[in-house]
C-alpha cells in the first residue's frame, strides 16, 4: 500500500565504515598541517646551519688568503735581502708599503744568522726579546726551510692576541737569517670579515685550549644555536675560527598564512563533528519516524473504514487497504487519478461531478451517502465523511475522506 508520508529507504550512514574514510582523511589532513610547519621549521634550521658553514668556510679562506698574501710579500722581500740588500731607506719604504697593504701587520723584524736585529719596523720588541715559543718556532722554521707560525700569545681581557710568522732566509744553502712578522688577530678579523657577516654572527679566533684570542661581535653575542668551527690551517699554529649565529630557532608559525590554514583546518574538523552529530540525530529521528509510520500503516490497514486523501485539484494522493477492498482496485490504480474516478457508478455521475465542483471551489458536504461501483460492477452503498487536510503550517493541502460500507445497514 502506497503511503505519501513514507520515508525513502536508504543505507544507514551510522555504520562505522562509512565514517571511517572521511574521518581518516581529515585526521591525515590535520596531521599534514601539523607536520608541515614543523618540517618547514626543520628545513629552515638546516638551511641556516648549512649557510653558516658555507659562510664560515668562506671567511676562513679569506683570512688564509690575506695571510698568504702577506707571506708572499715577505718571501719576495726576503729574497731581495739575501741576494741584493736594499739601502735602509729603500727597506723602510717597502715595509711602509706592506703595512699600508695589510693593517693587521704590526711589526716586521730582520734577524741575522746570529739572531741580531738588522732592521725593525712597527711595534717595539718587549724588553725580554723574542718569547720562548718564538725561538722554538724560529729553530723549527730553519730546520724545515719553510715559513712557520707561532702559537697565538698576548691575549688578555684588555688586549687581543698576536701571532708571529717566521720566514727563514738562505743564501747558497746556508742559513742567512729570518724575517719575523707579527700580526694582530683582532685587526685581521676587523679588516677582513665583511660587515654583513659580522652583523649576523659572533666571530672568535680560539687557541688550542679554546680560549678566545680575538673576537668580533657587531650584532651582539651569539645564541649558541647555529655554530661552526673551522681551523685556519696555519703551519705551526692551532688557531680555530669559531662562528656563532645571533639568530634564534625559527618560529613554528613563521607567517599568518600557515596559522590561518591550521585555524581553518580545525574549523573544518569542528564542522565535520557538528555535521556528524546533526546527521546522527537526523538518522535517529528518521528511524523513530519510520517506526511510527510503520505502526500507523499497520493500524490503518487493520481498519474496516476506508480512507482516501485528495489534493485541492481532486487528485487521489492516498488510499488505505480497506478502501481498495471496498472498490476492488489496487492502490497503484487509484493514487494519482483525477476525476472521473474508476469507481464512480454511471447512474450517480451527476452527483459526483457536482461534488467535485465543490471540491475545486473549496466547499464540500461534510457527510453524504453515495454509491461506489466495484471493479466487478457490484454497487456498494457508502457513507462518506469529508474533512480538510491541513499541513504543519496550517495551510489546507487537500481533503481527507472516511468511507463506511453501509451495505448491511441498507439490507436491514
Amino acid at each position: 500500500m502506497k503511503n505519501p508520508f513514507r520515508l525513502p529507504r536508504r543505507a544507514s550512514l551510522s555504520r562505522p565504515w562509512r565514517w571511517l574514510v572521511p574521518l581518516l582523511l581529515v585526521l591525515l589532513f590535520l596531521a599534514v598541517l601539523i607536520w608541515l610547519p614543523w618540517q618547514a621549521r626543520q628545513m629552515e634550521a638546516n638551511e641556516r646551519q648549512e649557510q653558516l658553514i658555507a659562510d664560515t668556510l668562506w671567511v676562513e679562506q679569506t683570512l688564509r688568503f690575506e695571510l698568504a698574501r702577506s707571506e708572499e710579500a715577505l718571501a719576495v722581500l726576503g729574497a731581495d735581502l739575501v741576494s741584493k740588500p736594499p739601502t735602509p731607506e729603500q727597506l723602510q719604504a717597502r715595509l711602509n708599503q706592506m703595512f699600508k697593504n695589510g693593517h693587521e701587520l704590526r711589526r716586521v723584524l730582520w734577524l741575522g744568522a746570529d739572531g741580531a736585529v738588522l732592521a725593525h719596523h712597527g711595534l717595539e720588541l718587549p724588553p725580554a726579546g723574542l718569547a720562548k715559543v718564538g725561538r722554538e718556532t724560529l729553530e723549527m722554521a730553519r730546520l724545515t726551510r719553510a715559513g712557520r707560525y707561532t702559537e697565538p700569545y698576548g691575549a688578555s681581557a684588555h688586549a687581543p692576541g698576536m701571532v708571529d710568522y717566521y720566514l727563514p732566509l738562505f743564501k747558497r744553502g746556508e742559513y742567512a737569517g729570518s724575517l719575523v712578522a707579527s700580526y694582530s688577530l683582532k685587526v685581521l678579523l676587523d679588516e677582513t670579515v665583511p660587515w654583513w657577516f659580522a652583523q649576523d654572527n659572533d666571530l672568535a679566533l680560539l687557541d688550542r685550549d679554546d680560549h678566545p684570542i680575538a673576537e668580533r661581535a657587531d650584532g651582539g653575542p651569539g645564541r649558541g644555536i647555529y655554530t661552526h668551527r673551522r681551523a685556519l690551517d696555519l703551519p705551526g699554529s692551532s688557531i680555530v675560527l669559531a662562528t656563532d649565529s645571533v639568530k634564534g630557532t625559527p618560529r613554528l608559525l613563521p607567517n599568518l598564512l600557515v596559522g590561518s590554514v591550521i585555524v581553518l583546518a580545525l574549523g573544518l574538523l569542528l564542522s565535520l563533528m557538528t555535521l556528524w552529530r546533526h546527521i546522527s540525530r537526523t538518522l535517529a529521528a528518521e528511524a523513530a519516524l519510520r517506526q511510527q509510520m510503520a505502526f500507523r500503516t499497520a493500524m490503518e490497514n487493520s481498519l474496516l473504514t476506508g480512507l482516501r486523501a485528495r489534493d485541492l485539484e481532486g487528485r487521489v494522493t492516498y488510499v488505505n487497504k480497506a478502501f481498495c477492498q471496498m472498490v476492488g482496485l489496487s492502490a497503484e490504480e487509484l493514487v494519482g487519478k483525477k476525476p472521473p474516478m474508476p469507481y464512480w457508478a454511471p447512474e450517480a455521475m451527476k452527483d459526483y461531478e457536482e461534488r467535485f465542483a465543490g471540491v475545486l471551489a473549496g466547499t464540500i458536504t461534510p457527510q453524504f451517502e453515495t454509491v461506489f461501483q466495484r471493479s466487478d460492477g457490484v454497487r456498494v452503498p457508502v457513507l462518506v465523511f469529508e474533512a480538510p487536510l491541513v499541513d504543519s503550517r496550517g495551510r489546507q493541502t487537500g481533503w481527507m475522506s472516511s468511507i463506511l460500507d453501509i451495505t448491511d445497514r441498507k439490507r436491514a
